[in-house]
């Protein structure tokens, strides 16, 4: 019977006890596939939307070079683009878009709109947190008192009466 091999980070160079990151040749741990790459759970949650929105097991080479090229041209994020295909799909469904098409074209056109959306979202989040932890009960109550004088006068109507 053979022995299973360990595998060993490439970084740390420590046996890997948990969940093995691979990147091109090189395995990672969790804790040094961040340091290696900081984006690097940014581009798997990018890669595995667009799996599911292709409904492919693997996103082709043509895509993928269409993603690089507005990485390295266009200066775009890997969370940008994932936010603005969200955003296109599922929160602004005015888009009539044809997933049999190409829908990553369609990301340095919306990748702005997709922002400032995301942008206020997050903003409008934090000031609804501001508001909840400012928020103390007060109770007022009021004590309203009447007094009632039965006050009458009497009245000089300058005469008699005279029925």
């Amino acid at each position: 019977m053979g022995t299973k091999k360990e595998t060993i980070c490439c970084l740390c160079n420590e046996p890997i006890k948990g969940q093995v990151y691979k990147k091109g040749r090189k395995v990672y741990c969790e804790n040094c596939i961040e340091k290696e790459d900081i984006n690097w759970f940014d581009w798997c949650n990018l890669y595995e939307y667009i799996k599911k929105l292709y409904n492919v097991d693997k996103v082709s080479v043509r895509i993928m070079t269409q993603l690089h090229r507005y990485k390295k041209e266009n200066k775009l994020t890997d969370y940008g683009i994932l936010n603005t295909l969200i955003y296109v799909h599922e929160i602004n469904t005015n888009i009539k878009i044809d997933t049999e098409m190409d829908t990553v074209g369609i990301i340095p056109y919306y990748y702005d709109e997709a922002s400032k959306y995301f942008q206020n979202k997050e903003r409008i989040s934090e000031q609804a947190e501001y508001v909840n932890d400012n928020e103390k009960e007060i109770n007022i109550t009021s004590r309203v008192s009447f007094k009632i004088e039965n006050n009458q006068k009497e009245l000089d109507i300058g005469g008699e009466w005279e029925e």
